[in-house]
């Protein structure tokens, strides 16, 4: 009766949204982002302060978002991670405009800025000498991972860092479905730079990938707020984001789930999404957005409906404050390892 229910009010939504978005004649700032990737409290709060409607045009991959972009579509902001800023960018093809600073008057990048989230950024202009600042505001950023039940993964365990992949004649395992991501965890764990484009280092970390697949794993992206508390898995590559939230989730319903997030030290990607004006879109929109988003009020009320880690320090260090656990607390303070790195944009083989 319950699932009866739930579908009814379901078609009765499906039904209603169209036909009142068709009413309402507020203008449109449209943005092409991640799904579910910004709270729905932000987007009401800025739509009633600014009576301005938000339409929200959903990617899978950045790599499909680039096909977006250069397909002609117009978008007023969109939210590209680090490697995909950078294609942008070097290819210099006029999709994007550099941000002026001075209309972002909620957010100071020399004063403001996590201070974790710097070093990164530091560290992507010393190797490329582009400072991404001059065209993204950093929106959220973390790092990749494995989350795990600790009630069946032992400290031991732990030390095979992403070998535990390739346990799934022992456990049940789950990859993240990104190739991308797969192949980063098959390139560190073979002592090899996540962004090598070695033909034979990426073969070895594509037979590192086989082992582990033909003892049997499964595949996660969103399903993994499903699966994880469901114990379908008990080890699934996992963002800091989602694995915050998932944690925080099991504490709230008093869930008798020990979950662990464990960074391997073979290395890891540390990631930055950001939010780039178009330079076809509509600016003073943009800007309207950009100055709520990076507000204090309005980062931190986003973090709060998210868990991804803010790219202002102040909300940063109330989410490390206000985290419900040691583990969640230690989500919120990514550290850049000495073997961490950010994925670069590869000019070569474009990937």
């Amino acid at each position: 009766m319950k699932k009866f229910k739930k579908i009814m009010l379901l078609l009765l939504v499906l039904l209603i949204v169209p036909s009142a978005v068709a009413c309402d004649k507020r203008p449109v700032l449209r943005i092409l982002a991640p799904g579910e990737y910004m709270s729905d409290s932000t987007i009401a709060a800025f739509e009633k302060a600014n009576d301005i409607r938000i339409r929200i045009d959903e990617f899978a991959s950045n790599e499909e978002a680039l096909t977006f972009i250069k397909s002609g579509k117009v978008y007023d902001l969109i939210m590209p991670s680090d490697y995909a800023l950078e294609q942008l960018i070097v290819e210099n093809q006029g999709y994007i405009e550099k941000l002026d600073w001075t209309k972002i008057t909620t957010f100071n990048k020399e004063t403001d800025l996590s201070d974790g989230l710097y070093d990164i950024l530091r560290k992507i202009e010393t190797k490329s000498n582009l400072d991404l600042l001059d065209y993204g505001a950093p929106y959220f950023w973390g790092s990749v991972g494995l989350l795990y039940n600790k009630d069946i993964i032992t400290v031991e365990d732990t030390q095979l860092g992403w070998d535990l992949l390739r346990q799934g004649d022992k456990y049940k395992v789950a990859f993240y479905d990104s190739s991308r991501d797969a192949l980063m965890a098959g390139l560190v764990a073979s002592g090899y730079s996540m962004n090598s484009n070695v033909e034979a280092e990426i073969n070895a970390a594509e037979q590192w990938i086989k082992v582990g697949t033909d003892k049997g794993v499964g595949y996660i992206t969103d399903n993994i707020f499903d699966d994880i508390p469901n114990r379908t898995y008990d080890i699934a590559m996992a963002y800091t984001g989602d694995a915050a939230e998932i944690m925080n989730q099991m504490i709230e319903e008093e869930e008798d789930l020990n979950l662990g997030f464990l960074v391997p030290t073979e290395g890891t990607n540390i990631w930055v999404d950001f939010l780039v004006v178009h330079s076809k879109g509509n600016k003073e929109f943009a800007y309207k957005f950009l100055n709520h988003i990076m507000s204090y009020d309005g980062a931190k009320k986003n973090t709060d409906g998210l868990f991804y880690i803010s790219p202002r320090e102040d909300v940063r260090l109330e989410q490390v404050q206000e985290a419900k656990s040691a583990d969640i607390k230690e989500l919120f303070q990514v550290k850049f390892r000495p073997n961490a790195d950010i994925f670069r944009f590869d000019p070569v083989s474009k990937e």
